[in-house]
Formats: structure tokens, sequence, C-alpha cells
């Protein structure tokens, strides 16, 4: 079953004019919208990503507190602007921080890393690199 993500208008932010992507220095600035069918990621977007979580993930104690100790209260939904001006569950901090908690639990905890090595049931043993592919 292929199910597409629903997008519908006045749920998402726009994308910034490239001219002021490339002002602030911003990696591969073009002109897109999220409704487009190909965002023209990079072939290296996932790396990229990971890249920058692990940068933010050194430099920043605090984020890497804050992935381990969230409780999922969802006591900071009254503070949140994406969830106060769209009244959108999905738009809650702790399903948005949840996203991002899975890639950091997946790539950058030993646990995470463990797993990906692990062979799934019912199937043949496999090696994930952090690029996702088997070897």
């Amino acid at each position: 079953m292929d199910v597409q993500a629903g997008l519908p208008a006045g749920t998402y932010c726009n994308s910034a004019n490239p001219k002021w992507l490339e002002w602030l220095s911003y990696p591969f600035p073009r002109a897109w919208s999220v409704t487009d069918e190909d965002w023209q990621l990079p072939k290296d977007w996932k790396e990229i990503i990971l890249q920058g979580m692990e940068d933010r993930l050194k430099r920043f104690r605090s984020l890497k507190v804050f992935f381990d100790i969230c409780v999922r209260c969802g006591a900071c939904a009254d503070k949140c602007h994406f969830f106060l001006g769209t009244g959108d569950p999905k738009n809650m901090p702790v399903l948005r921080a949840e996203l991002l908690r899975s890639v950091y639990r997946r790539y950058f905890k030993t646990i995470g890393r463990a797993w990906a090595k692990s062979p799934a049931p019912g199937t043949s043993p496999r090696t994930l690199s952090r690029s996702g592919s088997s070897t």
C-alpha cells in the first residue's frame, strides 16, 4: 500500500528566497516548494543531515541531554507557535521532537547502531552502514 503524505496549503512553511539563503551561506540554495514533486535534494542529503546533527550534538551538550531526558509529557505545547497556530496535534513539539529523537537513537546511540546491524526476523544477516545501504 502506497500512502502519500498530505500537505494541505497553510500547514507548512514556505521556503526562503534563494538570494537570502546565499547571503546566509546556506548550502544548496535554490527555489523550491513543499508541493513540488521533486524537491531536488542533493544525492547525499541523508549524510548531510546526519553530519549536521552530529556536529550539533558535539557542540551542544544540552541537545543530547534533551534527547535523553524528555518524558514526552506535552507541557511545552502551549508555548509552541507551530502548534498554537495550527491546532494540529501532529505539530505538537513532543511529536516533532520525536522525529529527531528517533534519528538520534538510531544513529548516535550504541544500542541503535547495534540494533541496525542485527538481522530482522526472517531475513539474512546484513550490516547497515550509516548511509543505510546494505553491505
